[in-house]
């Protein structure tokens, strides 16, 4: 992280345009899921954007990753969606408060291909935000 605009990618996902479904509660994966399947309707229109999820986790958990991982699993009801869950194992409210957000359980971010956040929102996942996001990406 860097700031209250920008995130370090991985290096897969460097240079490339990222949409982020963050959840901070297992709650509201059901949302992130259905978020995830909207948005990836961005692809189908030729928009060059990788839509993936993440799941922030408290790091004093990261000794149980196994089990926790575990359960992420179980809890998936888009098995597709799989290989698009990325762990984050990190402080949520530091997080929350890098990306300019306070008392959210999940967001929906675009970033740039520097990492830079272009959009974001905290709200169910609607037809409106993909054309906001789709309007965003060249």
């Amino acid at each position: 992280m860097n700031g209250a605009s920008r995130l370090q990618l991985p290096d897969a996902f460097r240079g490339k345009r990222v949409l982020l479904a963050v959840g901070f509660h297992p709650r509201h994966q059901s949302t992130l899921e259905k978020g995830v399947l909207l948005f990836d309707g961005l692809r189908a229109t030729g928009a060059n954007v990788q839509v993936l999820e993440v799941a922030v986790i408290d790091p004093k958990y990261k000794s149980f990753k196994p089990s926790v991982e575990a359960f992420m699993r179980k809890a998936v009801n888009e098995k597709p969606l799989m290989g698009r869950i990325y762990p984050l194992y990190t402080n949520s409210q530091a997080f929350k408060k890098s990306l300019g957000l306070q008392q959210e359980e999940y967001a929906f971010i675009l970033l740039g291909p520097e990492g830079q956040v272009l959009w974001k929102k905290s709200a169910a996942p609607t037809p409106g935000m993909v054309d906001s996001v789709k309007r965003l990406i060249p």
